[in-house]
């Protein structure tokens, strides 16, 4: 997952399941080889800060 990727929830039972967003920035934390990612889109649980990527699925990559 990188900077540029729209992405959407792996989990399709929630209810923003439809939304997608584009990550706008990366990070990884010490130990953690998963990135986190910080997101576009309207500030909810899921998009104000950081969030862990395990919890999002990449659906059109970014071509750099």
């Amino acid at each position: 997952m990188q900077v540029g990727d729209v992405i959407q929830k792996r989990d399709r039972g929630s209810h923003d399941a439809d939304a997608v967003y584009l990550v706008i920035e990366t990070m990884y934390l010490s130990g953690d080889p998963i990135p986190w990612v910080r997101l576009t889109g309207k500030e909810s649980w899921g998009t104000s800060g950081w969030t862990h990527s395990t919890y999002w699925e990449v659906i059109s990559e970014t071509r750099r």
